[in-house]
């Protein structure tokens, strides 16, 4: 069997920033913004990719913190204009902003 180029319906997927690059960001961004907590910097670090969602599951997982917590820093992060909240159902996702 020959392998090659396949033809695939997936979209192209907008690739994130290096787990390299991240620690260099979350420092920045605590320097920049000295209210934002060090796992609301880590989260949006590693979680802003424009063109992709995030809900406060994914906080509350990957920050290893309660609901509440995960709710409540999605919240301010969207207060900073880190992120657009829409409701989709019975949940609210988050869409990163274009910051320049």
């Amino acid at each position: 069997m020959i392998y090659g180029d396949s033809n695939v319906a997936l979209p192209i997927f907008p690739a994130g920033l290096k787990d390299s690059d991240i620690d260099n960001i979350v420092t920045n961004l605590m320097e920049t913004y000295p209210s934002i907590k060090k796992n609301q910097a880590h989260f949006y670090a590693s979680h802003c990719t424009i063109g992709k969602s995030y809900t406060i599951q994914q906080f509350k997982k990957i920050e290893m913190t309660s609901y509440e917590t995960a709710r409540t820093s999605m919240d301010y992060l969207t207060s900073l204009g880190f992120y657009d909240k829409e409701k989709l159902r019975n949940k609210f996702i988050y869409k990163p902003i274009p910051r320049r």
